[in-house]
Parts: structure tokens; sequence; C-alpha cells
């Protein structure tokens, strides 16, 4: 299972601290808090809800598959 840090979602994602935490009140799935940690789920609800951000989603996943 690939596991992503909140410092790789913010890149990967090209977003800030304040839309992830929004994100995660809001529904986005999380293995873990404190540190937060996201999987592949993670990135999947990222695609089926934040249109604007899914090919970068996307991107990820497929960069985690190859992993």
């Amino acid at each position: 299972m690939k596991v992503f840090r909140s410092r790789e979602m913010l890149r990967g994602l090209d977003i800030t601290y304040i839309t992830l935490y929004e994100w995660i009140k809001i529904g986005m799935p999380v293995i873990k808090q404190n540190p937060y940690l996201f999987d592949v789920g993670s990135l999947k609800w990222v695609v089926k809800n934040k249109e604007n951000y899914s090919e970068k989603a996307k991107k990820m996943l497929e960069v985690s598959d190859g992993v």
C-alpha cells in the first residue's frame, strides 16, 4: 500500500495546507491524523470530488502504481 504524507499531497496536487484540511473536513479519507497520512483512496476521492485537481491526482496514482 502506497502511503502519502501531507507534503507529498501538497506538492503533487499543488494545493495549500488550508485546502488540504478543508478537504479532510468535508470527507476526504485519511489513514491517520497527526501526522496526516493518505493512501490511494484519498487520491480517488480527489478524482471523484475535485474536478480541478483530478488530472494531478490521476498522475499521482499512476506514479504510485509504478512504485
